[in-house]
């Protein structure tokens, strides 16, 4: 299994950061730059270099030592793991496991929604791996398609560079700025810059919903657009199969009190009493159902191969992808049509189709600065939030 190594480094990119040797990008994102890089042991591993501006804000590096600290505890349960972190060149980064397969984000650009089977087991992974992090005392606060890995193993959860510790009361990631993707931001984020495990909990719904129907329940809009709708309009989750239509609707209850915590949407998943049974259950449930040939390959084909590969089998090369499409650098999903719940879906191209998804400068963490009436945070310019056909 395998799938693209990124794209080559660029002149302004240092050929180590640490003792860790840069092999390729990524990915680029609102924190920074994330690396393709080999450990002193010949491992690969993925390096995340923090942003010049936020490493000198004194506020922000403290925040991120302890952050590392308590990521660092995370289970790795259907997460990456984070390895080390430290400062090169007046650079602060952060090293974390590779983790080798496609995003979600790619594989339903490339194949569509996901199969009743493979989308229960995605909903399994990624509330555990949620339970995980918030277990921590941890808030991912950028869950989205491009941050969940489809891998042999199952779903994993990528990119804590938005990460920030649950008692920390500051309002924002930095001053004057709320991180994250428009469709995946929680309305309470948008509009009062409240963080908490419950806006992870609406962004899984979001996700889930997404990668069962091939669209954002929500439609698309910038940032303050979705935020509104998350609060005023009912979803359209028409198609959903149950339980997850019931979980999901609870999941983006616009009142956060109103949601379920991860590790309740995980017990009811597997069907668990308490929080070890769950995590069996849930291994027991991934090593069961979750079928990686249904999702189509994830090795890419070479640039010169025609044709997809055959259903299930992997390609014959490694083909650079677009970095912004890179699996941890964390960039913002596009939009597809959504066909209706009982439409029948169309062949899809393999990856070796010429409807590969192109760069799109769009496609990263967007900020809500303040500045509106009576001092709002204003919404980033308008992004589109589906899927979107090569």
């Amino acid at each position: 299994m395998g799938r693209s190594a990124g794209t080559p480094l660029e002149p302004e990119d240092p050929p180590a950061i640490g003792p860790y040797e840069l092999v390729s990008r990524l990915g680029s994102g609102g924190m920074g730059v994330v690396y393709l890089a080999r450990a002193a042991d010949g491992s690969k591993v993925a390096v995340k270099a923090i942003r010049r501006d936020f490493t000198a804000d004194p506020v922000y590096r403290a925040r991120f030592h302890e952050e590392v600290s308590n990521a660092r505890k995370v289970a790795s349960f259907c997460t990456a793991r984070v390895l080390d972190h430290g400062e090169d060149r007046g650079r602060l980064y952060l090293v974390t496991e590779y983790i080798d397969g496609i995003s979600l984000e790619d594989h339903l650009i490339e194949h569509g929604a996901l199969s009743p089977s493979v989308l229960h087991a995605a909903a399994v992974g990624v509330a555990a791996a949620l339970t995980a992090i918030h277990a921590a005392g941890l808030v991912h606060r950028d869950l989205k398609p491009a941050n969940v890995m489809l891998t042999l193993a199952g779903p994993r959860v990528i990119d804590f560079g938005l990460a920030r510790s649950t008692h920390v009361h500051s309002r924002h990631t930095n001053a004057g700025m709320v991180m994250g993707t428009p469709g995946w931001i929680a309305p309470e984020q948008v509009f009062e810059g409240q963080t908490s495990p419950a806006g992870d909990v609406f962004a899984w719904g979001s996700l889930i919903a997404y990668a069962g129907l091939g669209g954002h329940p929500f439609g698309e809009g910038d940032a303050y657009v979705m935020a509104a709708r998350a609060r005023q309009a009912p979803p359209d989750l028409r198609g959903l199969p149950a339980p997850l239509d019931r979980l999901v609707a609870a999941a983006i209850h616009p009142d956060p009190a109103r949601r379920p915590a991860a590790r309740q949407l995980l017990l009811e998943l597997v069907g668990a009493a308490d929080e070890p049974a769950a995590q069996l259950a849930a291994t027991k449930h991934l090593t069961s159902a979750w079928n990686p040939s249904e999702f189509g390959p994830l090795m890419p084909p070479r640039p010169d191969h025609q044709g997809p590969a055959p259903h299930g089998a992997p390609g014959p090369g490694h083909a650079p992808q677009p970095a912004p499409g890179s699996s941890h650098a964390g960039p913002g999903p596009a939009h597809a049509p959504r066909p209706g719940p009982n439409a029948a879906r169309a062949p899809q191209p393999g990856p070796g189709s010429s409807h590969a998804p192109q760069p799109e400068a769009a496609r990263a963490p967007q900020q809500v600065v303040p500045g509106g009436a009576h001092g709002a945070p204003q919404p980033p310019p308008a992004e589109r939030t589906g899927p979107r056909p090569g």
